[in-house]
């Protein structure tokens, strides 16, 4: 561009958040901007803002799950049928006002170092 050269701009989604330079950096050669930019309050963000719940708005519940020695699938089969089982029961007693209950998503997350290895014990 005017005869200067002009790398691309690249934009990516990562859930780093710790030395997310010195990574980017590592790979790609290239200085981070964060957006967006963390703020001064960790309830009021770009995306959210946080609320206490009323009885008007309800708000969301989030749940961790940790099932160490047990099979992953075995786990989320026995959570998720324990909570869907339970929204039923409210759905059947207090009706269509239970509906946003009524749906579960679940995500898995697993981290770097997570991991056990049965071979070494570590």
């Amino acid at each position: 561009m005017n005869g200067k050269k002009v790398r691309p701009k690249l934009i990516a989604s990562t859930a780093t958040i710790k030395n997310a330079d010195v990574q980017v950096r590592s790979l790609f050669l290239r200085t981070v901007n964060i957006f967006p930019p963390p703020g001064l309050d960790v309830r009021d963000n770009f995306f959210s803002v946080q609320r206490e719940p009323t009885e008007k708005d309800f708000g969301r519940r989030y749940l961790g799950i940790c099932a160490p020695g047990r099979r992953l699938k075995a786990a989320l089969i026995r959570v998720y049928v324990a909570y869907l089982c339970s929204a039923q029961s409210l759905y059947e007693k207090y009706g269509k006002q239970i509906d946003p209950w009524m749906t579960l998503v679940g995500v898995l997350q697993f981290h770097a170092g997570a991991w056990w290895d049965a071979a070494t014990g570590r």
